[in-house]
């Protein structure tokens, strides 16, 4: 790409503006009023720098947008119509190359996706090799996906005043989160996560592979939650005894020390007629212990 199509971007800083891929812009305002200033000081920037625009190619006011594969509106985000008729016209995957195109276009898009990662399993595990040995768990993998891809949700647009929750889970060989936030008094499912568990980590034992998750998916939507009071919510109930230890033996203290930085409290909610409170480590005097119903992720 010529170094030139990121200047869009690097002249614009400072802006109330979005760049996006190499030579984009874009922006978005609250109303018309103030997206008439944002465009107005956007346009005297280009002009201070002798950037040119095509007509043609400038979409203003508009209510929703198309972009980058998303159709953006005040409602939240959806995958575009243009990639859900390709889904819906993909034929079924007969060998490893196809198997990893398909991959890496739903990959694309697994933000959409409850449990990605652990559907995808099957696909996954006849990547890389010479010979394909393609059978019923890969059928299905492939039309759960695109199944999935074809009837995604419409997330949420997250904003900096309404609260957070993640709700995260682990099975035996995945991990997933969903985050969501209560806007207007509706929760809203602002974005999926998944990983896939390594070798060792598939060893684990119950209540560490949901540590895990929790430290993994805070990790992730860190630009969200730092800095800011959110609930973490898992119906996994031995959780609670394991933030009761006050000194964290062998690998627990490095899962702990990086939840230590965050501001939650922690929803515990399981299937059994009991549950038991326990207090948190000095190390985690930021995160509480409350009970609620969890939000399903498989």
């Amino acid at each position: 790409m010529p170094h030139n199509e990121d200047r869009p971007r690097e002249n614009t800083k400072g802006l109330d503006s979005k760049g996006g891929a190499r030579g984009t812009l874009g922006g978005v305002s609250k109303d018309i009023a103030s997206h008439l200033a944002n465009l107005r000081a956007v346009l005297q920037r280009f002009r201070e720098y002798g950037l040119k625009l095509k007509p043609k190619k400038c979409e203003l006011f508009q209510e929703k947008v198309e972009f980058l594969g998303r159709v953006v509106s005040r409602q939240g985000m959806n995958i575009g119509p243009g990639y859900i008729e390709d889904v819906k016209k993909w034929p079924t995957p007969h060998n490893t190359k196809t198997v990893e195109r398909f991959l890496g276009f739903a990959n694309y898009h697994r933000a959409f996706i409850e449990g990605y990662s652990k559907i995808a399993i099957p696909l996954q595990d006849v990547t890389g090799k010479r010979s394909f040995a393609g059978g019923k768990k890969q059928q299905e993998a492939f039309d759960k996906l695109r199944e999935a891809l074809t009837s995604a949700p419409l997330l949420a647009l997250p904003n900096t005043s309404d609260p957070f929750i993640l709700d995260t889970d682990a099975s035996d060989y995945a991990i997933g989160a969903v985050l969501s936030q209560v806007q207007n008094g509706e929760e809203r499912v602002v974005c999926y996560a998944s990983c896939t568990l390594t070798p060792e980590q598939r060893r684990y034992c119950t209540t560490r592979k949901e540590l895990l998750a929790v430290v993994r998916f805070t990790r992730q939507f860190r630009h969200y939650l730092f800095g800011r009071n959110f609930v973490v919510r898992t119906d996994h109930s031995s959780l609670t005894w394991l933030l009761h230890f006050k000194q964290p033996q062998g690998s627990w203290p490095g899962g702990f020390e990086k939840l230590s930085q965050y501001h939650m409290e922690c929803d515990i909610a399981a299937g059994s007629k009991h549950i038991t409170r326990m207090p948190c480590p000095e190390c985690l005097l930021t995160l509480h212990v409350r009970t609620l119903k969890p939000m399903p992720i498989w």
